[in-house]
């Protein structure tokens, strides 16, 4: 069984320094001396005052946020939909093309908000028209984010007025239901690129 400590090449010690971290991680000291401080990777003080993080620790760190060598988080797909049926066949249709990335799901506004905060997707397909807090509320929401995802919208509905409306709402792209697989893959892997 392979070690994902080898994908990293992360050496073999049993505690690890802030330095080690970064070089294998490909990011700053600081960044990962903030990540220790601020306790999502669990590590501690030397009585010099050293930064040391267990192994073990690093691993769970790693599966945690997903990252993936190089230092890049894995990416993320958020499927939002309330038609359980039409989320499910996106899941697959996606798989299908083989796209190296994690996939999620939501079913309302309500839920698309928590995974936003806590996926941190690279791209957001989205159904307009969703019970309560609707498709354009959701794309005002992603818009604040610091680091905001490309957004993929969908509806039933299929007028010029929609798309335009649903494009100036910062839409990368729309496909009205029933759609074009072949296109909206492409537009997938051309967003996760």
């Amino acid at each position: 069984m392979t070690d994902v400590f080898d994908e990293f090449d992360i050496p073999k010690n049993r505690f690890l320094t802030s330095y080690q971290i970064s070089r294998c991680l490909g990011t700053a000291i600081s960044t990962v001396n903030y990540w220790i401080d601020q306790g999502r990777l669990k590590g501690f003080r030397t009585p010099g005052g050293h930064r040391r993080v267990r192994r073990k620790d690093l691993l769970e760190f790693l599966q945690k946020y997903h990252y993936v060598p190089g230092g890049k988080k894995e990416r993320t797909i958020l499927v939002v939909d309330d038609d359980a049926s039409l989320r499910r066949a996106l899941g697959r249709l996606i798989k299908s093309q083989k796209i190296p990335a994690k996939i999620c799901y939501a079913e309302d506004g309500f839920s698309a908000g928590i995974q936003l905060l806590s996926e941190e997707p690279s791209v957001v397909v989205l159904d307009i028209h969703l019970p309560g807090i609707d498709g354009f509320k959701i794309m005002n929401q992603i818009r604040r984010l610091k680091d905001p995802p490309a957004v993929i919208a969908i509806s039933g509905e299929s007028n010029a007025a929609l798309r335009r409306k649903v494009l100036e709402n910062g839409a990368a792209e729309f496909f009205p239901k029933p759609f074009d697989k072949k296109a909206f893959i492409e537009t997938i892997k051309r967003l996760l690129d």
